[in-house]
Formats: structure tokens, sequence, C-alpha cells
């Protein structure tokens, strides 16, 4: 997996290695012990996200670009089914189709994504925006 400046790798054991450009993700050191038993990798434009076995879902990399979750940190520690990103944010749904966004603000804040908790099924991301669907084919988009 890659980031405009740096690398991610899922290694056979289930572990992650990073090179390159260490604010832009291709330092993982700092969650080394969070990244075991990971599933899946994704990127963003300046970050990670890793999602483990268990649903966990972990990020390094640029803050501006979703490596930083500390504000949904609680929400992004289990039951993570999938996980979106678009140039510089994320988007993940957990099991029971409650969506996470975080990273850039302008590709994260959405009032009107609220009538659509527990009913997404699908987003699709681009490099500035999210579109999220529902069963019924309701739709909403966000972004720059």
């Amino acid at each position: 997996c890659s980031s405009s400046c740096a690398f991610a790798a899922r290694c056979a054991d289930g572990s992650v290695l990073c090179w390159g450009i260490a604010e832009w993700g291709g330092d993982c050191r700092a969650i080394t012990e969070d990244l075991k038993e990971v599933r899946c990798l994704y990127s963003s434009r300046q970050a990670f996200a890793a999602r483990r076995v268990d649903g966990a879902l972990f990020c390094w990399g640029d803050a501006g670009s979703g490596g930083d979750t500390e504000e949904v940190e609680s929400q992004l520690m289990c039951d993570i089914a999938h996980v979106y990103s678009s140039g510089n944010a994320f988007a993940a749904i957990s099991l029971d189709g409650q969506l996470v966004l975080w990273g850039n603000p302008k590709q994260t804040r959405l009032e009107a994504i609220e009538s659509l908790h527990g009913k997404i099924l699908h987003i699709y991301a681009t490099n500035n925006s999210f579109t999220a669907f529902t069963a019924d084919g309701t739709g909403v988009a966000w972004g720059a």
C-alpha cells in the first residue's frame, strides 16, 4: 500500500512494515504493538490505516490526511467492517452500519449523513469527496 511518499506492507504473520517519509506514514514504530494480526491496509495521500482481524482500526501518518484518530478512537476499537479513503480522509463502516469519519475537516463534516447512520451499505471515494448509499438507493455526497 502506498501514500504519496511512503509505503506500508502487511507481512505474512499479520505485522506491518513501513518506510518512506516518516511524517507521511513511513514510520509506524509508535503503534507497532497495535499492528498485529492485520487483515487489510488502506492509504490516503499522507496516512495509513490498518484493520486487524478483530475489527479494530489503527492509523498513522499526517493528521490532516487521517493519521490522527484521537477524536474517533473509541469508535474504531472493534467491529469495523469496511474502510474507504479519499486523498485526505478516511471513512469506516462498523458491523452495525455506523459511519465514522476522520482526517481533513473539509472531507469529514456532514450533517446530512446523520439520517443514514445504521443504513449505509457502501461508500465510494474520490480524491476530495465521498458518496454513501443505502439499500433503498438513497445517496449523499460530501467533501471539497
